[in-house]
């Protein structure tokens, strides 16, 4: 992977984690805190050496 980029989306739209770096892994907090339970969207995009576009996006639910 030559470049990498991570963003991980609340229920509303927000942007609350986003890595550039692909052995970065959130842990589930937001500013410090805990997030709440829930379902949050991620989405990545990434360009491999040969210059191929990766482009993944789902969704993680946070349990406690």
């Amino acid at each position: 992977i030559a470049t990498y980029n991570l963003q991980i989306f609340d229920r509303w739209g927000a942007l609350i984690y986003e890595s550039n770096n692909i052995n970065d892994r959130w842990d589930g907090t937001w500013r410090g805190k805990p997030v709440q339970e829930g379902a949050y969207v991620w989405k990545v995009e990434a360009t491999g050496f040969d210059e191929s576009e990766i482009n993944l996006h789902g969704t993680v639910t946070v349990y406690r």
